[in-house]
């Protein structure tokens, strides 16, 4: 998971810490802080989303749901595209419109 919001416009930790720029599974398929951690990172995946009218959904919330049932919620940026997806091993990742809970 890739956050563009780090640090930025207002949004930051406490702990004066650097915040981790992404995020990838690990084997246990649990989400790890880090893109260059040790862990390998074979796949990684990126969504464009488009209208009906074919054009980019530029700041549309959006819900990814990954295969563990883990719900990432995000925004799309100014290419209509999601954070990326980091993952050791393939996985299935569901994106829905809005901040979707079913």
């Amino acid at each position: 998971m890739y956050s563009t919001l780090n640090d930025i416009d207002g949004v930051g930790n406490e702990s004066g810490k650097a915040v981790p720029l992404g995020f990838i599974q690990d084997h246990n398929d649990q989400w790890v802080a880090g893109v260059n951690s040790s862990v390998q990172q074979a796949y990684d995946e990126q969504f464009l989303l488009l209208g009906g009218d074919g054009r980019p959904l530029i700041g549309t919330y959006y819900t990814a749901k990954l295969t563990s049932g883990e719900r990432i919620y995000g925004e799309t940026d100014n290419e209509g595209k999601t954070q990326r997806f980091y993952t050791a091993s393939p996985h299935h990742i569901e994106i829905h419109l809005g901040h979707w809970d079913a």
